[in-house]
């Protein structure tokens, strides 16, 4: 009898554990975080089949409205990363672009990881940044611009090489 009771609780607390983390993968993909991934593992641990539905309360650039598969969230959570990484590496390359001795360092510090992570260097990149010189238009690619603003203005003169 006893033993009926620990699986009974272990079961109950496992179920637990998948409702509150679908919770959280839920609002997660409806903020457009990409922690998404993490939450995806825990499920894929916990041992959630591929198939429950988590319905997504709000349309984002990635999901509709409606309900979705763990194994369609999981294509949705990779794209909400990539652009996630996209987004911090052109920060700190228009960064660079705004404060080229202050950012120029964390720039080429950034780009390997940016790369590692997965980045294509042909991303097109496009925004305007106001500069010490006026306002700079940045057109191309994510590696055109980081050889431009970053690895230019970081020359071995200011490398102490």
């Amino acid at each position: 009898m006893r033993a009926l009771l620990v699986i009974a609780l272990l079961a109950t607390t496992a179920s637990a554990d998948v409702e509150g983390t679908l919770v959280e993968l839920r609002r997660s993909l409806d903020g457009g975080k990409p922690d998404c991934a993490t939450h995806l593992a825990a499920l894929h641990s916990l041992g959630a089949p591929r198939t429950t539905t988590i319905i997504i309360s709000r349309e984002t650039r990635f999901l509709r409205r409606g309900p979705h598969s763990l194994f369609a969230l999981r294509v949705a959570c990779e794209r909400i990363q990539y652009a996630h990484e996209v987004a911090r590496i052109e920060t700190v390359i228009l960064k660079a672009v705004e404060f080229p001795w202050v950012w120029a360092g964390e720039c080429l510090k950034r780009w390997p990881e940016a790369l590692a992570a997965g980045v294509k260097p042909k991303e097109p990149i496009e925004a305007r940044v106001r500069s010490r010189r006026g306002m700079v238009t940045v057109t191309g690619t994510l590696e055109g611009a980081y050889r431009k603003f970053c690895d230019n203005a970081y020359t071995p003169r200011r490398r102490n090489e």
